[in-house]
């Protein structure tokens, strides 16, 4: 399965590990401190 949107590129850079697994209704990706970081940057921006 390939999980694909614009927002988890600009996240996770290629070859940077990080952890899915799925759960009910959908998939969890845990993401490491700076990935979190962006992630908040990302969303700060679209408010």
């Amino acid at each position: 399965m390939f999980i694909e949107l614009d927002e988890l590129n600009s996240i996770i850079d290629p070859g940077e590990a990080s952890f899915v697994q799925g759960i009910d209704g959908g998939v969890f990706i845990g993401l490491k401190n700076g990935m979190i970081i962006k992630a908040e940057k990302i969303v700060d921006g679209k408010r």
